[in-house]
């Protein structure tokens, strides 16, 4: 009977370095299987990053060329001054520069209330959002691009020199609307 007994003991141990073997066997497959997964998140993040800043470089872009904008009114009211027509036209350009600016006011505080709240969203969520302003952003540029186009209408005008004037500035639009298109990339040209 002890020699059962004994023969029990060392089946029951070699059964138990078995057990552990595949134990181990099984952690170190858990721990590369996590090791692997923490990469690909690593992985992803960084990628993630990488277009968080080609949008802010695209965002600083269009900021730019919002300040050349800038520049293009300064020289419309310079030629205004010099020429003295398109007083209902000047008009309309500060109420439609004052929108905009109001737009970009409201965009601005709610791009800053995003940043302020980014701690509660997940890097897709911030980067959908940043897509939607910038896209929005965008299009209201274009439309306004647009709209300032059609409203430069010289059918009625007699002056040669005024309907120069006013083919002069509506072609500048044309050129900025053409060259804005081309440089976002957009499929409805």
């Amino acid at each position: 009977m002890e020699a059962n007994y004994v023969h029990k003991d060392s089946t029951t141990l070699i059964q138990d370095k078995l057990v552990k073997n595949e134990l181990n066997q099984i952690e170190l497959q858990y721990n590369a299987l996590k090791q692997r997964k923490f990469n690909e998140l690593l992985k992803e993040n960084q990628e993630l990053k990488k277009q968080i800043e080609t949008l802010e470089k695209t965002n600083n872009q269009l900021i730019s060329k919002l300040d050349r904008y800038d520049a293009i009114v300064d020289e419309r009211d310079e030629l205004k001054k010099q020429l003295e027509v398109g007083e209902e036209q000047y008009n309309d350009l500060v109420e439609e520069k004052e929108k905009l600016q109001e737009q970009l006011s409201v965009k601005s505080l709610q791009l800053e209330e995003i940043k302020l709240s980014k701690r509660d969203y997940t890097q897709e969520n911030i980067l959908e959002m940043k897509l939607i302003l910038k896209e929005n952003q965008q299009k209201e540029f274009i439309e306004y691009l647009e709209n300032m186009i059609k409203e430069l209408d010289y059918d009625d005008v007699d002056d040669e020199e005024t309907k120069g004037y006013i083919l002069q500035r509506r072609d500048t639009f044309k050129e900025i609307l053409l060259k804005f298109k081309e440089i976002i990339g957009d499929k409805d040209e």
